[in-house]
Order: structure tokens, then sequence, then C-alpha cells
């Protein structure tokens, strides 16, 4: 039975289009910031920007009274703030490595493409 449903989704549907599509993460950065943020959540609130459809909308209460969290619980624990791709990651490492990535990417950029990039030689 399995088998059958893959091949109707396979070839017999057509493909979803933009405007029914779930949008996890925000296409665009924020134009002040330059931080991107995520739409929807499934646990947790992380790097949901805290407005006030999200906090106190009828999917807000409908979360608070299932006891979970909503954008802009704890503070700053869950970044309502958003990210950038450097700060993604474990706290300890947030930021860390910029330099080596930039020396990388030059030595990558000004290579000749006679050879593989990422050999020593």
């Amino acid at each position: 039975m399995l088998y059958v449903r893959k091949l109707l989704l396979r070839y017999l549907t057509l493909p979803r289009p933009d405007s029914l599509r779930n949008l996890w993460i925000e296409p665009t950065h924020d134009s002040r910031s330059r931080r991107y943020h995520l739409y929807d959540y499934l646990a947790h609130p992380w790097y949901i920007k805290p407005t006030l459809r999200r906090r106190w909308g009828p999917g807000a209460w409908i979360t608070r009274l299932l006891g979970y969290k909503v954008p802009g619980d704890d503070g700053d624990k869950y970044h309502p703030d958003g990210y950038t791709i450097a700060e993604i990651g474990p706290r300890e490492l947030s930021g860390k490595g910029l330099e080596e990535m930039s020396k990388t990417r030059l030595r990558l950029t000004s290579a000749d493409f006679g050879g593989c990039p990422f050999s020593p030689f």
C-alpha cells in the first residue's frame, strides 16, 4: 500500500504552489539588524520574533494552555532577536571561527580552478 501511495505522489500529483508552502525561515533578513528569524516552531521558540500576535494571539493562548513556551518567554534564552549565520550553534562557539573562514574564503576565491580547492598544494 505504501508503494502505491509513493507512486501516486511521485507521478500523479502536482507540486505545491508557493502560496500553500510552509515557510519555516524568512526569505530575507531584517533590514535594520541584518538578522534572520523563523516563522514557526515545534517545541521551543528559537529565533522567533515576539510580535503581538505570536505572544497573545489565539495560537499563543492554545500554546500556553498546553504548557509550552511562546516567543519572548524566558528573556533572551531562545534568541528572539534572530540570528546570523556566524552565530548558529552552541553558545561557547558563537561568533568564533570568523577569521579562519575569511582566510579560507580568500584562499578559495584567489586559487586557480585547475585543481582541487581543498588541496594544500
